[in-house]
């Protein structure tokens, strides 16, 4: 903005000449446009106002501001220039140039606030908080302008700036040339005119409207930022996810059938290797058991070998006694026999008490042995028994382990079994089959959402607790600005949920924020003929009123058609291409935000009457005083070309300063606006319009009677009630001057 007024300061120092004259329109436009501003701000508590609302109505409260200003100080300098009264001059430029600016923004007003017609909320605030900024640029024009013009009085024209030289009268000066040749060559100067605008017409023909993504935004901001990081991350797609809405007349349920096998498999499966385990686990420990048997019956055996051999000890040492005991006995009654007898009898004695020792020792040893096996039967029996017994407690602490083991393993089998699930996701999966999630027709219409050409990704949906609504999440590969991510907006809405849903007692529909983007641009495509329609209407009958004429509006209308699709053109071309897109401060093409083509129709139409109609009041005028078509369009051209081209040049230069701004939306604005008013001031007002009129001559303001006599009569700017009262008070002069006995107040 700061820009833009630099630039305006300079047009008005070259339009008016000095430093006081340039400095009020710029003041009064600063002082509307903050009121302006402030209204919006405070209807911002109220209701939603979109956040490139206040930009627009600053871009537009600013050029207009200043244009009209810049209207009445024209007038108002060239009344000065012609010897008229300060006071006087102000109050009449009020009432003349001030009505046309009254007029004007009517127009303006008018043609924002049919916006309204196309029934979305966006664009009806973006346009009657435009409206209010020129209600109020046109109130400060009428109301406060006059007021500081009052106050400077013929001090307007201090602080010349030194060697410019200015007109501000009515002398047709380098204009005249120009407008005595489009009069004199009217065919050639229609000519070229609409060449120009068609060829910058042209590119319309591949407008397409969309909407821009934070991808087109600078890099510097956290904005752009973010985009990119999400871009990089997760792909261009990320930023601009489409939601899948479902309404089940037939409420969903879980997929019992596939819960069952899930559950199922899992247990089979857990149950094998549990079995696996606690097999080897059983070998493991029946292998440990049999050799603790086996060292047990090793323990005992040996032990029993060991006492065997000491009952065998024992019992030989108590035969040995006994047999020494017996053949003492024995030896002893030997002995005594043989003192009563011979030694023959002696030698019979001796062999048979040795004899006797000999059975005696050999019953001793036979009983001996005989206990010995008794005792070894004994202690083998006693063996066995407590093998048995150790058997069977080792058997036992062996089937009290391997239980233990069996219930370890089965809980670290179905811990490993839950962990590995989880980290699978299994688990996830049995949750979700456990869901409402899981019905077969929404799991179906998920699969065929992924199988489209353009999806990344499909979440899955997250369903209601009555079962009848769910929502899905859909990933595009192609970032929301992209025209393939509305082909897949159109091919998921005419053809995959459609076929997905057929019959299944349920309907899908394709929502979200760039959904909505797509659908808002449609219902405005829809809209736009009904929109233009109405202003094109309401401005004829606004022109028809002010002109008494019909071909005069109906010119008006068609030319500004023309220069608004130049301007469209302009635009189309320039957001297209790679280099024109750099030149705006772009890295690349970028579709044109869909609401843009209206609010510039709506907006720049309005504008555009400023200078029909500043331009068709002094053609008329002079037509009415000489009634020569030719004379009067040379004239009309030749006595506001100037001003027209000096308004054209503030509100060119306020609108393309806001193409530096990094909002692309902004950027379209700035440019098509900046492009169609310097269209519709050079090659529209001061070629076309000339030329047509010159053709048209008298037959241009022809109006039927009967459409004569139905309409009032309207006077834009006033000029003949003036030339009426001044002619009455000339008239009256004479006979009332002897009357007078003091001076007039010039402030009167």
């Amino acid at each position: 903005m700061v820009v833009g007024l630099a630039k305006n300061e300079i047009i008005l120092l070259f339009t008016f000449g000095t430093a006081i004259a340039m400095g009020i329109p710029i003041l009064t436009a600063i002082l509307g446009l903050s009121v302006g501003l402030g209204i919006i701000a405070f209807l911002s508590h109220a209701v939603e106002v979109p956040t490139s609302a206040p930009t627009l109505a600053t871009m537009i409260g600013l050029g207009v501001g200043i244009d009209y200003s810049l209207f009445i100080v024209t007038r108002h300098l060239s009344q000065l220039a012609e010897g008229m009264e300060p006071r006087e001059s102000v109050a009449r430029a009020t009432a003349t140039s001030g009505g046309a600016v009254v007029f004007a923004a009517g127009t303006v007003i008018i043609a924002l606030v049919s916006l309204a017609a196309a029934g979305i909320p966006v664009v009806t605030t973006l346009g009657y908080t435009a409206a209010i900024v020129v209600l109020v640029a046109a109130t400060a024009a009428t109301t406060l302008l006059p007021a500081i013009l009052g106050f400077v009085g013929l001090g307007i024209n201090r602080l010349r700036v030194p060697g410019m030289r200015t007109h501000h009268d009515e002398r047709p000066h380098g204009w005249a040339r120009w407008a005595a040749f489009v009069g004199s060559h009217p065919w050639p100067a229609l000519i070229l005119g609409l060449v120009v605008l068609i060829i910058l017409a042209l590119p319309v023909r591949y407008l397409h409207l969309g909407q821009t993504d934070n991808g087109a935004l600078p890099t510097t901001t956290q904005s752009r930022q973010s985009y990119d990081a999400m871009t990089e991350g997760f792909g261009s797609g990320s930023n601009g996810p489409m939601l899948v809405a479902v309404s089940l007349s037939k409420p969903a349920h879980n997929d019992k059938k596939g819960l069952d096998k899930l559950r199922n498999q899992e247990q089979k499966s857990t149950q094998q290797e549990i079995s696996k385990q606690q097999a080897k686990a059983a070998k493991e420990i029946q292998e440990q058991t049999e050799q603790a048997q086996q060292e047990a019956k090793q323990k005992i055996d040996a032990e029993a070998d060991q006492k065997k051999k000491e009952a065998k000890q024992q019992i030989e040492a108590e035969a040995k006694q006994q047999q020494k005991k017996a053949d003492q006995q024995i030896q002893a009654e030997a002995d005594e026999a043989k003192q009563e007898v011979g030694p023959k009898e002696q030698k019979a004695i001796d062999k048979a008490a040795q004899q006797e020792i000999d059975e005696q020792n050999q019953a001793i040893n036979q009983q001996a042995q005989q206990e010995i096996d008794k005792q070894n039967q004994a202690i083998n029996q006693q063996a066995q028994q407590e093998i048995k017994k150790q058997d069977e407690s080792i058997q036992k602490q062996a089937d009290q382990k391997q239980a233990k083991e069996n219930k370890t393993i089965e809980k670290k089998v179905k811990q490993q079994a839950a962990k590995k699930e989880k980290s699978s996701g299994e688990d996830q999966k049995e949750k979700f089959l456990e869901s409402k999630a899981s019905d077969p027709r929404l799991t179906d219409l998920r699969k065929d959402l992924q199988k489209t050409k353009g999806v990344d990704k499909v979440t899955y949906p997250l369903v209601n607790k009555k079962g009848t609504a769910a929502v899905y999440t859909v990933t595009p590969t192609t970032a929301p600005s992209s025209r393939a991510t509305e082909d897949l907006v159109h091919t998921l809405r005419n053809d995959v949920l459609p076929k997905a849903t057929k019959g299944k007692h349920m309907e899908a529909d394709v929502g979200g924020t760039t959904a909505s983007y797509i659908d808002l641009a449609s219902e405005i495509t829809d809209k736009l003929p009904l929109v233009i329609g109405i202003v094109l209407v309401l401005s004829f009958l606004l022109l028809l009123l002010a002109f008494r004429s019909l071909l005069v509006p109906l010119k008006a209308v068609v030319m500004n058609v023309f220069s608004i699709l130049a301007a469209f053109g302009v635009v189309t071309y320039a957001f297209d291409h790679e280099w024109t897109t750099r030149l705006i401060g772009l890295e690349g093409p970028i579709p044109i935000v869909s609401y843009v083509p209206l609010m510039m129709f709506a907006i720049l139409f309005g504008l555009s009457m400023d200078y029909e109609v500043f331009l068709m009041t002094h053609v008329r005028e002079q037509f009415k005083e000489t009634n020569d078509p030719h004379e009067a369009v040379v004239h009309g051209l030749a006595s506001t070309g100037r001003v027209i081209t000096s308004a054209a040049m503030i509100m060119v230069s306020v609108f393309l300063a806001f193409v530096i701004i990094g909002d692309p939306t902004v950027k379209q604005f700035g440019l098509g606006m900046a492009v169609a008013v310097a269209v519709d001031a050079t090659v529209v007002r001061c070629v076309l319009v000339p030329a047509i009129m010159s053709l048209l001559g008298s037959a241009g303001w022809w109006l039927p009677k009967w459409l004569e006599r139905a309409i009032p009569n309207l006077s834009i700017e006033g000029d003949e009630w003036f030339a009426e009262h001044e002619t009455t008070a000339s008239a009256a002069a004479p006979q009332e001057e002897p009357e007078k006995h003091f001076e007039p107040d010039h402030a009167d």
